[in-house]
């Protein structure tokens, strides 16, 4: 690592990648208790972000300050502070240590009813199923919908009201240019509504890293790496789950539904269905409804694939490498 050098380090904290600072700093960082031993820390010539309980005593020693007088085996992780502490300074509590500095904290947090796993400074991240984002969906939905409806009801009225005839006698008529009026609104409407998305979307992300939906269900947008996400990559969020995963969707959609109505169309049972030959009243509605239900099934994998892996990637999650966890 270079640790003579006294390179410049980067801690992660809240989901934001935060330095540099010297290893001086950092060591005073984690001292003060604002860096712990599940702190990521990272610094020039390290492969990745590592812990910063795993390499306290390089940067301690690139600070030019004392290991704390005990070996790797004789120091362990507070269960409260998630710092690390020689174990003479400490105090066992089954298999955890416990600070003397955060005993009776510790103690008083238990009675309280807190749990080991709530207190531990190092917790597993968890991440969002795919029912919970299913929620998450229909709430940015409703709240989408409810915006637009602010701006679309006006816009209507005003070019239903331009489309309508003026003058002694006028009737309304399609040839007083009510197609191009309609033509033109329809692009306004569209403009505005992929502007209002690309600004919620990109707006929340970038700066709560969730969307309305995603705060309602206690979740938040990252980045791979747990950092916190920019507004660029939450306008890329936007246009990967609109048009790639759209995309995606419509493709696999097409493809089964092709290949369920061609199999029919090969077997002959087309014709025998839309004939009513050995079919009874409604059979061709049900083979409709069948084959589409099943292509819609298929083209819903960019989104329920999130079900399908440890990480509950979806389809944009991957092409935009970020994650959804919990808080």
């Amino acid at each position: 690592m270079n640790g003579g050098m006294n390179p410049d380090w980067f801690y992660a904290a809240n989901n934001q990648q935060l330095g540099p600072v010297s290893a001086a700093d950092l060591a005073t960082l984690a001292a003060a208790g604002t860096v712990n031993a599940a702190t990521l820390v990272w610094t020039q010539g390290m492969g990745a972000w590592q812990p910063y309980g795993t390499v306290a005593d390089q940067i301690r020693g690139a600070a030019g300050l004392p290991q704390d007088g005990a070996p790797a085996e004789e120091r362990a992780v507070c269960a409260y502070s998630g710092s690390v502490f020689p174990k003479s300074e400490m105090v066992a509590y089954g298999d955890k240590w416990v600070s003397l500095n955060y005993k009776e904290a510790f103690l008083q947090a238990l009675r309280d009813g807190q749990t080991l796993g709530s207190l531990a400074g190092v917790q597993e991240v968890q991440y969002v199923g795919f029912w919970w984002r299913v929620l998450a969906a229909l709430v940015d939905g409703m709240v989408m919908g409810a915006v637009s409806m602010i701006f679309m009801i006006p816009m209507m009225i005003l070019g239903v009201s331009a489309s309508m005839p003026t003058g002694p006698g006028a009737t309304p008529s399609a040839a007083a240019g009510m197609p191009v009026g309609a033509i033109m609104l329809q692009i306004v409407v569209t403009v505005l509504q992929y502007a209002i998305q690309i600004g919620y979307y990109t707006w929340m992300t970038g700066k709560y890293g969730a969307t309305l939906g995603k705060m309602a269900i206690g979740a938040k947008v990252v980045n791979a790496d747990g950092s916190k996400c920019t507004y660029l990559k939450g306008f890329a969020r936007w246009a990967a789950y609109t048009f790639v995963s759209g995309t995606a969707a419509l493709i696999l959609f097409a493809i089964v539904a092709g290949i369920f109505f061609g199999g029919l169309y090969a077997a002959g049972s087309l014709d025998v269905i839309f004939n009513g030959g050995g079919f009874p009243s409604g059979g061709a509605i049900a083979v409709m409804v069948v084959g589409s239900m099943l292509a819609a099934l298929a083209s819903g994998l960019p989104y329920w694939m999130c079900a399908l892996n440890k990480e509950k990637c979806t389809l944009h999650d991957y092409v935009c490498s970020t994650r959804v966890v919990k808080k």
